[in-house]
């Protein structure tokens, strides 16, 4: 899923010129987003991901907390966690999709 290059620094570590990982991350800057390449070695990148049986990997950075989705969501790069609720919908998809459906419902 994710493609070991060489990187100059990680951003975690400090490390120079290292192989690791190159990921694009969004972030909320109060006044809009931010979307760039964060660099990262393997030992780092390793020690704060986690990635659950859907696919869906979680990339836990100082005090914040993002999401790589699977390929099958138009979403590509770390998005920021922003409620219980996301975290709940990768570890059961199906269950959101249901409430997708449901919501649909009309009578």
């Amino acid at each position: 899923m994710f493609q070991i290059v060489e990187i100059e620094k990680c951003e975690v570590c400090n490390t120079l010129k290292v192989k690791g990982y190159k990921e694009g991350v969004t972030d909320n800057i109060g006044i809009g987003v931010s979307h760039r390449t964060r660099e990262f070695c393997l030992e780092c990148f390793d020690k704060n991901t986690f990635t659950n049986s859907n696919g869906f990997t979680f990339l836990r950075l100082k005090n914040n907390l993002y999401c790589y989705k699977p390929y099958q969501y138009l979403d590509f790069g770390f998005r920021p966690v922003r409620s219980e609720r996301e975290i709940d919908r990768a570890f059961n998809p199906e269950k959101y999709e249901f409430e997708m459906w449901l919501s649909r419902y009309e009578s």
